[in-house]
């Protein structure tokens, strides 16, 4: 991460698994992004070029678009344009992420200052890190779904409850726990306590209540909880 010395980044090495440091390096540009004055795209590592980028450049209303780590991120303002094939998340949320395109939407019309008088789109750039965030993990999950011979998220939900419950749970703790860790606080709340408010794509409820279907596996979730709301208190209280 981002102000690692030599040393640590040598005992993190040797801590992590190959998959578990390949996550770290993504996390680490991804906590780099920002959005620069008039919604373009600030990124550490400026990421690939291909065929899908240009599509989406020649969309009218597209701001601007990036592509890392196999997903596109598009940002627009729903209030100017909304670009073709882009969802209209104005009074809903500014962005959302796709797993079946691995595209990260951002919409800018609710970054506008009434004090500045024109969008701020950096009040937004935490979005573009937390749909990122969604791509890492969706990457991993449909390699589980692959592994577990299942064809497709769907088929999972129907024919293995448990674990697609719990694999959204991990999917949103990912991107909520590194969204505090970068300083956004808005998803601090989730963190507070145990039977704090938490969300999934299933549903909405405490953490134990989304993150499985099964009471046996209730203190595996505390446990996890704790360590990463001690992690949380040691990162910040540096």
């Amino acid at each position: 991460m981002e102000g690692l010395n030599l040393e640590q980044s040598q005992s993190q090495e040797n801590i992590l698994n190959v998959e578990q440091q390949r996550i770290a390096d993504l996390e680490s540009v991804i906590s780099s992004i920002t959005l620069e004055e008039g919604g373009k795209i600030n990124l550490q590592d400026q990421g690939v070029f291909s065929e899908r980028t240009e599509v989406w450049k020649n969309k009218d209303g597209v701001i601007d678009v990036q592509e890392f780590d196999g997903a596109i991120i598009v940002i627009y303002n729903a209030n100017e344009k909304i670009p073709e094939g882009c969802p209209d998340l104005r009074g809903l949320r500014s962005g959302e992420y796709n797993p079946e395109t691995s595209t990260c939407y951002v919409d800018l019309s609710d970054s506008w200052s009434f004090l500045e008088n024109k969008y701020v789109p950096a009040m937004l750039q935490q979005y573009v890190r937390h749909e990122l965030r969604h791509n890492i993990v969706n990457k991993s999950d449909t390699e589980h779904i692959a592994q577990h011979r299942y064809t497709s998220w769907g088929e999972l939900e129907e024919f293995n409850r448990e674990t697609a419950t719990q694999l959204a749970y991990l999917d949103e703790l990912h991107s909520q726990y590194f969204d505090v860790i970068d300083g956004d606080l808005g998803g601090r709340d989730f963190f507070t306590k145990l039977n704090a408010g938490f969300y999934t794509i299933h549903k909405k409820g405490s953490h134990i209540e989304v993150a499985t279907t099964k009471p046996e596996n209730a203190e595996v979730v505390s446990n996890l909880f704790h360590n990463l709301q001690a992690s949380i208190l040691y990162i910040l209280g540096k």
